[in-house]
């Protein structure tokens, strides 16, 4: 199983990005600010590509056991050989705030100039959805990896090297029209569905898609102004 973190905004405090299992879409991500010096609890981890190993000990593992249960839960996700890191995990998580260098998973994610810790939502369901795939591999003895890399829109290229032209910089000072388009080109890149994607995605203050609050104005907008039909399912009719 391949698992692929692709970076996509590059904020002063976080990073965001997706999960692809496979090749397919799978979630938002969110991380610690990428940075040339480590600070520790402050810094995502480098580019590369790790395997991920069951971690059967610790804090989290307990915890983890405790909210979903032993039959569910049979081991914290944990990349191998990070250089310069220990513990690694793949967990659930909100903000910056809930993360020292680990990967958090969601199924929102808030474009970081709304707030400089990031933040991604529904991250307890997309963990309940993705962690089964991951652990039933591991326990058939499958080899899991997973390989960090930025997006680089201009040059139509990706890279696992970490270098200021490749970064999104740009992105995080955007409007949200200009990061519509930049996700539908990044959608094009990868061969992903963007149709798809956008309509199991919501931008809600309230989280239900409600097509009234700020941040549902905000992607009607951005939809509007990039000339892209937007296909997510408000609550409200956006026409009326």
């Amino acid at each position: 199983m391949k698992l692929d973190v692709v970076r996509t905004q590059f904020g002063k405090d976080a990073t965001n990005g997706m999960l692809f299992v496979d090749g397919v879409f799978e979630a938002f991500t969110l991380e610690d600010e990428v940075r040339d010096k480590k600070i520790k609890g402050e810094t995502a981890i480098p580019l590369g590509e790790y395997e991920i190993k069951l971690r059967t000990v610790g804090g989290f593992h307990s915890k983890y056991t405790e909210r979903y249960g032993a039959a569910f839960h049979k081991g914290m996700l944990e990349l191998q050989s990070v250089p310069g890191f220990q513990y690694i995990l793949i967990h659930t998580g909100n903000s910056d705030s809930h993360t020292a260098g680990c990967l958090l998973i969601g199924e929102t994610q808030q474009d970081l100039d709304k707030g400089k810790d990031g933040f991604i939502g529904g991250s307890g369901d997309a963990y309940k959805k993705f962690y089964p795939k991951v652990r039933d591999a591991l326990i058939a003895r499958e080899k899991v990896t997973i390989k960090y890399s930025n997006i680089n829109l201009d040059s139509n290229e990706l890279s696992n090297k970490q270098t200021d032209d490749v970064m999104l910089t740009k992105l995080v000072d955007d409007k949200f029209n200009k990061i519509i388009k930049d996700a539908k080109n990044i959608c094009d890149k990868l061969g992903l569905d963007f149709k798809y994607i956008f309509e199991n995605s919501i931008s809600c203050y309230t989280g239900d898609g409600c097509g009234k609050c700020g941040a549902c104005t905000d992607r009607i907008l951005a939809f509007e102004k990039a000339g892209i039909e937007d296909v997510t399912k408000y609550k409200e009719d956006i026409n009326e």
